[in-house]
């Protein structure tokens, strides 16, 4: 599955209670599996994009996504 920052279940309840209509999805559905091949492609970018740099792209992309999770 794609990795997306996930909100607490009550910042869920809160927006839902304020009338946002909020769609769940699961990791089957069409529109999931778009989007993880979609973010595959965009981390590539950075990655290629600070090629030219003196860091471990992968390495500092794959820590921050440690972070946030």
């Amino acid at each position: 599955m794609g990795y997306y920052i996930r909100r607490k279940q009550d910042d869920i309840l809160e927006v839902e209670a304020n009338g946002v209509n909020v769609v769940y999805l699961s990791k089957d559905d069409a529109i999931v599996k778009d989007m993880d091949k979609l973010e595959v492609g965009i981390y590539q970018a950075w990655i290629d994009s600070v090629s030219d740099r003196k860091v471990d792209a992968k390495a500092a992309l794959a820590y921050f996504r440690k972070k946030c999770k």
